[in-house]
């Protein structure tokens, strides 16, 4: 692996612009040089070369549109994407969206409106006895606190484990206003009772 303009044996390694093809991958290096690609509600458009900053701008930009090109591992932590406040459209476009998350992929509360469209959420958690304990109810796709999310034609998939229960449940609902229409879920969805102000029981 070699730095910018380090030369060896004669050979010079230069920096290039990435000019990128229609999933976001360089032509000439083929590096991924873009994951997504951010509509904002007066139609301007931007390329996101790190997810997360591309869910940051989205949450920022009421009525945008994340758009995945190609599939997207965010690696691991305890809640990968969270969202309590904004409006706006995660179209995955046929891709995956995963993380190896032991609480949740997305963790959505407050204020947040969003919609989720044409692809699959995975968390990618695999449990082994032993190894830390891990609950059914851990490693959602998605979990909600609050906030309104819509589903459309998109694949939701818990984490799993060697336990009796083998499958972690693929969404979980404390509060909030989840509508789902032609999705498929891996795990239970679970909908815990509550009593809030928003949602009496």
């Amino acid at each position: 692996i070699y730095d910018a303009n380090e030369s060896t044996a004669g050979i010079a390694i230069v920096a290039h612009d990435h000019v990128a093809d229609e999933h976001g991958k360089c032509t000439e290096c083929k590096k991924q040089a873009y994951f997504a690609i951010l509509t904002k509600a007066d139609g301007t458009t931007e390329k996101i070369s790190s997810f997360k900053d591309g869910w940051a701008a989205a949450i920022a930009n009421e009525g945008s549109t994340l758009t995945l090109l190609c599939d997207v591992d965010l690696g691991s932590g305890d809640v990968a994407l969270e969202a309590e406040s904004g409006r706006f459209t995660l179209d995955l476009a046929g891709f995956s969206l995963m993380d190896y998350s032991r609480n949740t992929l997305i963790n959505v509360s407050g204020t947040a409106d969003i919609t989720i469209k044409n692809g699959k959420l995975i968390n990618t958690v695999y449990g082994k006895s032993g190894d830390g304990q891990l609950y059914q109810n851990n490693a959602n796709a998605i979990r909600m606190y609050g906030g309104r999310v819509t589903l459309t034609h998109v694949e939701l998939t818990g984490g799993s484990g060697d336990y009796d229960w083998k499958q972690c449940d693929s969404a979980t609902i404390y509060d909030g206003e989840l509508k789902v229409t032609d999705c498929t879920f891996t795990g239970k969805v679970v909908v815990y009772r509550t009593d809030s102000a928003s949602n009496p029981a």
